[in-house]
């Protein structure tokens, strides 16, 4: 059968790209564009709940939920910022610094929620305790060469991530306050970026700017 539209929302960004949307269950909907405005929307409403104008001034990469109402937004300033949709308040809840980076992706601990995972243009990795104040409480150097495009932590807690050089590796102990950090490299770069990743189950999935989509199980040579 073919893909049918099912709902649009039209002019949320007017002239300018939306550059993430994140979702939070069946309904609960957020965009953000590069005019750094952030739309609250809901599945069957055809206008926007909420809309926050110059929300984020700092060309905003990456968005997603990460408490029921509560939203993060990455942009190219090394901000992450947080946002409580049902406040009134327009000004963040939180406002995560990464000096000298600029953040392109973000991911949430699964049974740990105050742990946030960022991705940086440089290739760096980063890890906020949302608990904390406003700096990292850990950084890595990946090994990838490149912008990391996208990050899924497994239900065990691993962090997988892509990046531009078409490599995707896992951090296996990103949670972990001490001890040695252990990457693995799941698919070696390929010569063309890995733009997008998902994980269901011990299903991996990921894409390529090549057209091509790796399928990988985890646990499996």
């Amino acid at each position: 059968k073919e893909l049918q539209e099912q709902q649009c929302w039209k002019q949320l960004h007017p002239g300018y790209p939306c550059t993430a949307v994140a979702s939070r269950g069946p309904t609960k909907l957020a965009s953000v564009g590069e005019d750094g405005r952030l739309c609250q929307l809901e599945q069957g409403r055809h206008e926007p709940v909420r809309c926050l104008e110059r929300a984020d001034s700092g060309a905003p990469t990456c968005l997603r939920f990460v408490r029921h109402d509560h939203v993060a937004v990455g942009n190219l300033a090394g901000h992450v910022h947080l946002w409580d949709l049902n406040s009134p308040d327009r000004r963040p809840t939180q406002d995560l610094f990464w000096a000298g980076e600029q953040v392109t992706c973000m991911g949430q601990h699964p049974s740990q929620g105050h742990l946030l995972a960022s991705g940086a243009s440089s290739g760096r990795l980063c890890l906020w305790d949302l608990r904390q104040g406003r700096l990292p409480t850990a950084t890595l150097a990946a090994p990838a060469q490149g912008a990391l495009a996208d990050m899924v932590f497994e239900p065990e807690g691993a962090l997988l991530f892509c990046a531009s050089n078409g490599s995707l590796l896992r951090w296996g102990n990103p949670g972990l306050p001490r001890g040695g950090v252990e990457l693995e490299s799941l698919v070696r770069p390929q010569g063309r970026p890995l733009n997008s990743l998902d994980l269901r189950g011990p299903l991996v999935a990921t894409g390529s700017d090549s057209e091509a989509i790796f399928l990988l199980t985890l646990g499996r040579d």
